[in-house]
């Protein structure tokens, strides 16, 4: 009988240990290879390791992975997370906690392509690109949230990392696919070089941003910058709590709506550019705050269709 027991024992332990994937539990760093994940992965990057290549591709998820990074994912080339249609990464969740660093040398940090389910981005530490996207998506078919507490930035601009369209430290393209894109950013989202926006998004791509923290542009490129792309869905964006946008927003004379929400705790302004009767204004202030729009010429382009949204609080 005891001799069964074991055997059963033994046979347990095996039988875990082989369906265990790469990423499941404590995922080691100083492997000069791709971390593949495998499909239900749950794995932890513990405070301390660093999870480091030498060229494209650091973590390659695949579908319904849980990623909590306490340490440090690296790469001196592109897509240091990275999902596509041949790895997966649908209902994939990637939580960076307040020691978590995720950086490309280059551009792409986190990239999510072909995703047909959900993906979920919660970010308390720092997200970087030297260049471009720290995150970027296309082709999606899922929904993808991302909600941002700590810091999402780029540094410096190489015109050779081939991805230009997005010139922004979030950028979100999927058009007629479906998808929807959230962002609520309590932190700060933000480039500091060479005309790069904070976030881009295109106008088909059923995009809601939520900002009670700072988003930041640089140059002539916005905090916000929606692109005229073709068949819109409208694009939402949401003002809470005391946000901040450096640049203002380009609105590209998009179908778009700015909701003024209740929560909102002081007196703010925020530039509009290049808005028309596509705009439009939800109104959910508390009591008797009030707030206005001009129409003017704040871009020097000739024409007066730019605004500056003040909103002006007796009750805040």
């Amino acid at each position: 009988m005891k001799r069964l027991i074991l055997l059963v024992l033994v046979s347990l332990f095996y039988s875990g240990s082989a369906s265990a994937g790469p990423c499941d539990g404590e995922i080691p760093g100083n492997d000069p290879g791709a971390t593949w994940c495998s499909a239900g992965d749950v794995g932890t990057i513990a405070a301390g390791v660093t999870l480091n290549r030498n060229t494209n591709r650091v973590l390659i998820p695949s579908d319904d992975n849980t990623i909590t990074n306490y340490g440090n994912i690296t790469g001196t080339h592109n897509y240091v997370i990275d999902t596509d249609s041949g790895s997966g990464g649908d209902n994939l969740v990637i939580n960076n906690k307040s020691t978590g660093f995720i950086r490309s040398y280059k551009s792409r940090t986190i990239w999510l392509e072909d995703v047909q389910g959900e993906v979920e981005i919660n970010n308390e530490g720092e997200i970087k690109a030297y260049t471009y996207c720290a995150i970027c998506s296309s082709n999606n078919r899922g929904s993808i949230t991302v909600t941002n507490s700590g810091t999402i930035h780029t540094s410096t601009n190489n015109p050779g990392t081939g991805v230009e369209v997005y010139n922004s430290a979030i950028g979100f393209t999927s058009p007629g696919t479906g998808a929807s894109y959230t962002i609520n950013n309590s932190g700060t989202i933000k480039s500091v070089d060479d005309n790069l926006a904070g976030i881009y998004v295109e106008d088909d791509v059923n995009a809601t941003i939520i900002n009670s923290g700072t988003i930041q542009g640089h140059g002539t490129r916005r905090a916000i910058n929606i692109q005229d792309h073709g068949t819109e869905t409208g694009t939402t964006i949401k003002l809470s709590g005391e946000p901040t946008f450096t640049n203002g927003i380009e609105l590209g004379k998009t179908i778009t709506n700015i909701v003024l929400q209740n929560d909102i705790t002081g007196d703010l302004t925020v530039e509009i550019y290049n808005y028309d009767g596509d705009l439009t204004i939800t109104n959910e202030l508390s009591g008797n705050d009030t707030y206005t729009l001009t129409e003017e010429d704040l871009d020097s382009d000739g024409t007066a269709d730019d605004g500056t949204l003040t909103i002006l609080g007796e009750d805040l």
